[in-house]
């Protein structure tokens, strides 16, 4: 049943079928993971929370009214009773299809994620211009085993507010929901220290650096300092000759 309608919805709102494809020339390594399947319980836990008090003053509103006597009244609250178990049922799906979509592509030049279901987004970073890498589990995480994985790039501040605890902007993304989280770190933070590397960001004591002050410092350098030296030399002593006091 949830196969046949996640299809035609995924139709219907044209969203991909199947997980984004790894790329195939030009990269190294390319490595492809998916939220956990805790952490699709994890939000389900959140849904049933909110629905359940939902519900609640569904029903204290509805006590209220056939007290109150007024059939108005109870119309009203029947009906809004009817949206909210249609809202509810559509968030279930959508959580569903959300944790079906998501997926994460880390290969050794970018990182690749798709998320969403109503908001569904696809975004692609590439590591030079990533600054943070950080782990971020709450409290109800921890009891699930889960943790999130936040990027951010050069302009994306590193807040990392609950507001975007699973979300992205134009300069941060949430890997979510992943059990190795920080294996996934580290992995990422070697290709992010082979990008700085490579785009002149590296540290003054790598061997790039020091090979190319040794450079600097060639004989042939040595000898035309000497050289341009003792040129100035010869040319202050004639100055001071010429303009000396007879």
């Amino acid at each position: 049943m949830y196969s046949a309608l996640k299809s035609l919805v995924l139709s219907f709102l044209r969203l991909p079928q199947k997980p984004p494809d790894p790329p195939k020339d030009g990269y190294g390594t390319v490595q492809v993971f998916r939220a956990s399947r805790r952490w699709l319980t994890y939000r389900m836990v959140l849904f049933w929370i909110g629905a359940g008090m939902l519900e609640l003053f569904a029903l204290i509103a509805g006590i209220a009214s056939l007290f109150s006597g007024k059939p108005v009244a109870t119309v009203f609250i029947v009906l809004l009773a009817i949206t909210v178990s249609v809202l509810l049922a559509v968030s279930w799906f959508c959580v569903h299809i959300e944790w079906d979509l998501r997926t994460y592509v880390v290969t050794d030049r970018s990182l690749r994620v798709r998320q969403g279901a109503w908001m569904f987004k696809e975004m692609t970073l590439t590591y030079a211009n990533v600054q943070n890498v950080q782990v971020t589990q709450g409290p109800l995480q921890r009891v699930f085993g889960i943790e999130d994985l936040r990027v951010d790039t050069a302009g994306g501040g590193g807040g990392g507010g609950k507001a975007e605890a699973h979300g992205a902007t134009g300069h941060n993304v949430t890997l979510a929901g992943l059990e190795n989280a920080r294996e996934v770190r580290d992995l990422i933070l070697s290709y992010v220290k082979v990008a700085g590397q490579g785009s002149g960001l590296g540290d003054p004591d790598d061997p790039e650096h020091t090979r190319a002050g040794t450079s600097l410092a060639s004989p042939a350098v040595v000898d035309a300092l000497r050289s341009l030296a003792t040129t100035t030399a010869a040319l202050r002593t004639a100055v001071e000759r010429r303009t000396r006091p007879i």
